[in-house]
């Protein structure tokens, strides 16, 4: 296999996987972002036009890769999808972060739809892509919006969370300790994934 435009892994269809646990995993990737995505943001072509296969875009292709150990991101990812104490607008301003911060335009791409149908307002697209401060998305973003801007802000720009900031932001989410670890789970999965886009080029 040649290394396919979208990548620096060769672009795996499910007919030429060689094992079960591939062909597992790719199955369940389809069956769970189909619902979430195009088919085109999904899919990409492998091989000659004539063969018609297709390969999975994003960080999906490096999981079937490796189906043992990308089969736990993936589960990870789904879990922070569907068991997550955050509302989708909350989570998806994080990820926002973290995407621009890894300058992911595969993540930011797909991540900044997500947010505006979760209710993330628009306007607040282009500031966070900039990585602004803070002060500059006060009256865009909704209150505990900004507060999770600004903690993972200061975590991915810093590497750590002062007190005041951890405290502001546990307040601005009802004083939860599982909204504060799902906040932290969301970001580190999002950075797993954004290196994974990054280290293979993906496009």
């Amino acid at each position: 296999l040649k290394m396919d435009a979208t990548s620096r892994l060769p672009l795996l269809s499910r007919e030429r996987l060689k094992s079960d646990e591939q062909k597992h995993l790719f199955d369940k990737i389809v069956s769970s972002r189909s619902q979430l995505l195009d088919h085109s943001e999904l899919f990409a072509p492998v091989g000659d036009a004539e063969e018609r296969e297709e390969g999975l875009r994003g960080p999906w292709n490096a999981q079937v890769t490796s189906p043992g150990i990308g089969k736990h991101l993936e589960q990870l990812a789904d879990s922070i999808r569907k068991c997550n104490a955050l509302e989708k607008r909350q989570t998806e301003v994080a990820i926002l972060v973290v995407a621009a911060h890894w300058e992911s335009d595969y993540e930011w791409n797909a991540h900044s739809q997500f947010a505006v149908k979760a209710g993330v307002d628009h306007s607040s697209l282009e500031r966070i892509k900039r990585l602004c401060p803070p002060s500059d998305l006060e009256n865009i973003l909704k209150a505990d919006e900004l507060a999770i801007y600004k903690l993972a802000l200061e975590l991915v720009q810093t590497k750590h969370v002062s007190d005041k900031t951890y405290e502001e932001t546990k307040g601005a989410l009802s004083g939860c300790d599982r909204k504060m670890v799902d906040l932290c789970f969301s970001i580190s999965c999002y950075m797993a994934i954004s290196c994974i886009l990054n280290m293979f080029d993906v496009k």
